[in-house]
């Protein structure tokens, strides 16, 4: 079984545990639920999230986001424009009305 540390070793856990483990709120995690990332089990009178849920979302979805190439210092990939110089700008202006910077 795949070791998760700060979460009990169960099949089935809280919405409150699981909302620590990945230090978000628990609105959160029943967004991540109504998305499809992570699976339930619901009870009479409580909701459970499964661990295979959880091991798949922090193994397998955690590192593709992780592994996304992204440009310096976090800003878009610079791109060619044209007079030739490198703008990192998406396009869109923050106001309307300003000239985009080159």
């Amino acid at each position: 079984m795949t070791e998760l540390k700060g979460l009990p070793n169960t099949d089935l856990y809280l919405i409150s545990e699981v909302a620590n483990y990945f230090r978000k709120t628990p609105r959160t995690i029943w967004n991540w639920i109504a998305a499809g990332h992570l699976t339930v089990e619901k009870n009479v009178g409580s909701t459970m999230v499964t661990r295979s849920s959880v091991i798949s979302l922090r193994f397998n979805r955690m590192q593709k986001v992780k592994s996304k190439t992204i440009g310096i210092a976090g800003r878009l990939p610079a791109t060619p424009t044209d007079d030739g110089l490198l703008s990192a700008d998406s396009g869109k202006s923050k106001r309307r009305g300003r000239a985009k910077r080159v």
